[in-house]
């Protein structure tokens, strides 16, 4: 049925050119109804990205097409998104070359995401019914991934996952008054760093990921909010592992069933996980932040809150010159123990942060890259702390930034259109990563360009063979490397990497 599908599409093709086919299952081939399929043109065409849904025979269409390449991928809950022409599972896709009057026929395969299924066990291997099972990407501080409830055989799944590594973690729970289950990672252990990983793939499950709670004794904390405003206020409890919150209504708060260990407390009467920006308020809201160790109940806690001050946001050319607003862009993000916040761009010269650890990115136009935010080198994302008052938020651009550019060549000399070029920045003494890796695509002829670079040591790579490589896969791919100096712009040629 499927072949005689394709052949129908490829038969009703219009005058116009046109991309068309049908989305499958990849294990079964059976057609996927209701899968977005989406297009965006990178050459010869000015539409904008478009995106349609499948019929129930999995069929989809573009019509009315420009000659000119274009990216194609689809997606449908429970699979992994598929780009067309992509080697491996994340990997940049390859473009479809459409001629005039041409059509081109896809056959798009989903592959279903990953789980992770187990038992929760007791000291004679007897599920425990009715645990909480949490699941973290292992990163440093693990990132929650998802939670699931263990049914009352102890048996849980947690599916709807990426390919990568997991820690899975059984949740508290208080059995009587003496005795509780700690919250306890694979391998029977309540630290992250002695944690069991568990490797997921498509379309398979990481089965027997049994648990065994540690027995012990659940701690509590209550307090009190001082110096509050009227109405209530909300209280954030975060550790390494995630983020609780209850509120304070002029009655205290309380936090039950925690495992003792290290506890960052928030309160306030504002959004504490990101930036406000002078306006929203009309007096200033109060806040307040506290680090916490827990070894035992704590029945009286105090936490005072203050007002909050605005921030001002100074953007200073460090050579002097004038810089434009619409060249840069500020982003704030939280910091706590459960990893980064949400980020926000700034969008005023005045800012309100609540205390604690803070995040700013500077993105800057070709004119500028971003030398220092808050006294600290600018190497993507750059760290600062607000406790007690803070005179300013000072970003310093320079006004002369360097500059790679290229050609990227596929086989027998031919330009590789629609390549994906990656760009790290190194450190000058652990050769590890600094910042964010710098992602472009190449043109009709080959051609990239990375603007706005801060001097210093870079590798670059075009592959169609991977997606946001880390450090290892980029010394894999046999990259260049370049040392630029400021207000240089250099000329990189790359051969288009593919894996033997």
């Amino acid at each position: 049925m499927r072949h005689l599908l394709l052949l129908t599409l490829a038969a009703s093709a219009l005058e116009a050119a046109a991309i068309k086919g049908v989305v499958v299952d990849n294990l079964t081939g059976r057609p996927l109804a209701r899968a977005v399929v989406a297009l965006e043109a990178i050459q010869g065409s000015r539409m904008s990205p478009s995106q349609t849904r499948t019929g129930r025979n999995g069929e989809f269409s573009f019509p009315s097409l420009g000659a000119g390449l274009y990216l194609v991928s689809a997606h449908r809950e429970g699979f992994a998104r598929l780009r067309y022409g992509q080697k491996s599972w994340d990997g940049v896709g390859a473009p479809v070359a459409l001629e005039a009057d041409g059509v081109q026929v896809l056959n798009l395969r989903l592959r279903r995401l990953g789980a992770i299924t187990g038992t929760v066990l007791d000291e004679n291997d007897v599920g425990f019914a009715y645990v909480e099972v949490m699941v973290y990407r292992d990163t440093r501080p693990p990132a929650l991934a998802g939670k699931t409830m263990a049914d009352e055989r102890g048996v849980f799944r947690l599916g709807g996952l990426r390919p990568g590594r997991y820690l899975v973690r059984s949740g508290a729970k208080r059995l009587d008054e003496a005795e509780s289950l700690l919250p306890t990672f694979a391998r029977e252990t309540q630290r992250v760093d002695e944690a069991a990983s568990v490797e997921v793939r498509l379309e398979e499950q990481a089965a027997d990921v049994d648990l065994h709670p540690i027995f012990g004794r659940l701690v509590r904390l209550e307090g009190r909010v001082h110096n509050r405003p009227s109405g209530p206020v909300t209280v954030l409890l975060v550790s390494d592992t995630g983020r609780i919150q209850t509120t304070d209504d002029g009655s205290g708060f309380r936090f039950d069933n925690l495992p003792p260990g290290n506890y960052e407390l928030f309160a306030g009467q504002v959004e504490m996980q990101a930036p406000l920006e002078l306006g929203r308020w009309a007096d200033f809201p109060r806040a307040a932040y506290d680090r916490i160790t827990l070894g035992h109940d704590v029945e009286r806690w105090a936490v005072m809150m203050n007002s909050l001050s605005s921030v001002p946001l100074v953007v200073v050319d460090r050579d002097g010159g004038r810089v434009d607003p619409d060249a840069v862009q500020v982003y704030l993000r939280r910091k706590d123990l459960a990893g980064e916040g949400p980020a926000r761009q700034v969008t005023s010269r005045q800012v309100i942060l609540p205390p604690g650890r803070w995040e700013a990115l500077v993105v800057t136009s070709q004119g500028f890259y971003p030398v220092s935010v808050a006294e600290a080198r600018s190497d993507g994302w750059t760290e600062f702390a607000v406790f007690g008052q803070r005179p300013e938020l000072r970003v310093v651009l320079s006004s002369r930034p360097a500059s790679v550019h290229g050609k990227v060549t596929a086989s027998l000399g031919q330009p590789a259109a629609g390549a994906p070029v990656y760009l790290e920045r190194l450190d000058r003494d652990t050769q590890g990563r600094l910042g964010e890796l710098r992602r472009g695509l190449t043109d009709a002829q080959g051609g990239y360009r990375f603007p706005s670079l801060a001097p210093g040591t870079y590798r670059l790579v075009s592959s169609f063979d991977f997606g946001d490589p880390d450090g290892r896969t980029m010394e894999s791919a046999r990259p260049r490397t370049v040392v630029v100096r400021e207000g240089e712009d250099i000329t990189v040629e790359l051969d288009l990497y593919a894996a033997p």
